[in-house]
Parts: C-alpha cells; structure tokens; sequence
C-alpha cells in the first residue's frame, strides 16, 4: 500500500506551518502528499436533525426556515473547505511537495485519521487547532494518545531543522526511536543532541553506558551526535536545553518508563508538547 506524508489544515494560525512542512517530509520522504480539511460533524451535520420537533402552525414553519438556514451554512462551509483546500495545494505545490493532492472529509478528525492511518508515513498537525482555546488542541491531544502512526506537531512558524533533540530514557520505546532517527532520511545531515533527564540527587551515579552506546550507533549510521545528562525537571530541564542549543525539532518515543513516559502518561500527558517552543515529533 502507498503512505503518504498527511498534513491536517484547518483555519487556524498553524495551518501554513503545517503545509511548508508537509512539503518539507514530502520531499525528504520521497512520498506524496496528501491535504486533509475535516467538516466536523457536530458543528456542521450533513442533515438537520428535527428529532421530536413536532408543532403546529408558525412554530413548525420556523423550525422549516431553521433547517433551510442550516443546510445553507452547511452549503457555504462545504466551499469554504474546498477553497481551503484548494489554496494549500497551490502553496504545497510552490514548496516543491510531490503529488500534493486533496482529501475533504465530513465526520469526525479522529475517526477519519484512525480510517486513513494505514496510508500515513507521517502525520503532520498544528500544535492548536481552529477550535481549541487553550495552549494544545484538545483534538492534537487524543490524536496523540489513540494514533500509532509518527507524529509531528507544528509550531506557528516552519523551517527545515538543524538541530535535532533526541530525548532518552534508557526504555525500549527510546531505544526504538534512536533506531528510526539512525535510518531515517529526515535526519540526514543534521546535528542530533542525544539527551536525557535524571534527579539532581542522581547525577553522580548515573550510568552513562546506554546513553554512550547509542550514541555510537547514531554516529556509525554517518549522523553527527552530541550527548547531554540534564538534571531537574524533564520538561524544564529539555525546554531550557532546546532554547540554549537553538534547537529545531525535539524528538521522542511514544512510551517511555521512569520520568520520560510520564510526559506522555496519566495528568503530565502532554506537558512536553504544550510548554515546547519547537515542533515535536512523536516516534512510534
């Protein structure tokens, strides 16, 4: 089956970010691009629902006004999505995308993406979507936990990285994501800071061994590696990391154990994402 590199539009700030990236994977990946707008459902039914409305003279011809009203929202939200469409296949195109085609959809984000998710190489999505209201859409959010496809979450503003963080924890889901950055084109060319987070009451008995092994792993897979033991809080200890290094992207595995699993388990699920300053790709 062909992948695709999928990148989600909406009307929100994020939306160009998401399509230069999409660009950006598409030609790293050598695979086409597909541009997903999603209607959704419960803010634009494909019909109305007049369930139990049964009335009488002026009121029954109110809720027939009411319906006809809807279905001419839903008409003009139905242009506006294709519209919307057509103009991010026509910047993914000046971004030199490969195939850049079009996938409109009425339903549910979620349930389409679970539907499209055996054709996704990678999925691509703005940090906050057009409805979201606080620091990380609550869409992005379950997307994350359900979707096990790689995931990468735009900043408002894209450009190719150069540098590369890589977070580690010594668990098999690190490991696995030392694996995909070490044959991965996207990685190709850039400096990755292999890093990972322990106590301060820990730092002098910390053992050094697993990080220094892949490390060796990465730079025989040709990649350009620095390693970095951080002590404190993850979330603070990377974010103050990424913003001393200049770092473009922070990469991770999906689970982790220890401190690391619990940025993306139970209350501190998304922590690391909300408080990032760079895009976040999510290593399944």
């Amino acid at each position: 089956m062909s992948e695709w590199v999928l990148s989600c539009i909406d009307d929100s700030p994020y939306a160009l970010a998401v399509i230069d990236c999409g660009a950006w994977a598409s030609q790293v990946l050598q695979r086409p691009l597909r541009l997903l707008h999603v209607l959704d459902d419960l803010a634009y039914p494909t019909s109305p629902n007049l369930t139990g409305a049964i009335g009488l003279g002026s009121y029954e011809s109110l809720l027939s006004e009411l319906a006809t009203l809807d279905q001419e929202r839903n008409r003009l939200a139905l242009r506006h999505s294709k519209e919307l469409l057509r103009q991010a296949k026509a910047r993914a195109l000046e971004q030199k995308a490969l195939e850049p085609s079009r996938i409109g959809r009425h339903g549910n984000l979620l349930q389409t993406l679970s539907e499209l998710e055996p054709s996704i190489r990678l999925l691509i999505l703005g940090k906050q979507g057009q409805q979201s209201q606080g620091e990380l859409g609550d869409q992005v959010e379950r997307i994350v936990r359900q979707l096990k496809c790689h995931i990468l979450i735009c900043q408002q503003q894209f450009k190719p990285p150069q540098q590369v963080m890589l977070a580690f924890d010594g668990s098999a889901s690190s490991i696995n994501a030392v694996n995909k950055v070490a044959t991965s084109p996207y990685f190709q060319g850039l400096n990755i800071h292999l890093v990972t987070v322990v106590a301060a009451s820990q730092a002098t008995e910390v053992d050094q061994a697993p990080l220094l092994a892949q490390a060796k792993h990465l730079r025989q897979a040709g990649l350009a590696v620095q390693t970095e033991i951080l002590t404190g809080d993850v979330t603070t200890a990377l974010q103050d990391y990424g913003q001393q290094q200049g770092i473009d992207l922070l990469v991770m595995g999906a689970f982790g154990h220890s401190r690391l699993r619990q940025l993306l388990l139970g209350s501190t699920t998304t922590s690391m994402i909300k408080q990032a300053q760079q895009s976040v790709m999510i290593i399944r």
